[in-house]
């Protein structure tokens, strides 16, 4: 699905408790990914830009999304996680 931002977003099952892949050490996908995803930057690491793409809920939590190798992203963790993301700088 294209996003507000103009990339393409796709939900990852492995993030999803019941989906074919789940994984129940990968953190749990909100139900808003779209919408985060939607409103996601990319950031500059090291004077790189990083691949990964960043957004901030309405809590303060952030909120990461990788790329694939078929022109999308999912959602791949944040610092409201059981397992909190670690967000490089």
């Amino acid at each position: 699905m294209k996003a507000k931002n103009g990339l393409n977003y796709e939900s990852n099952p492995k993030h999803t408790p019941g989906g074919q892949g789940f994984r129940p050490n990968a953190g749990i996908e909100p139900v808003n990914s779209f919408e985060l995803f939607g409103e996601s930057v990319s950031v500059n690491l090291k004077d790189k830009i990083h691949k990964s793409r960043y957004t901030m809920d309405n809590k303060g939590n952030i909120h990461r999304f990788s790329p694939d190798n078929r022109g999308n992203y999912h959602w791949s963790g944040s610092t409201a996680d059981k397992i909190k993301l670690n967000i490089p700088n």
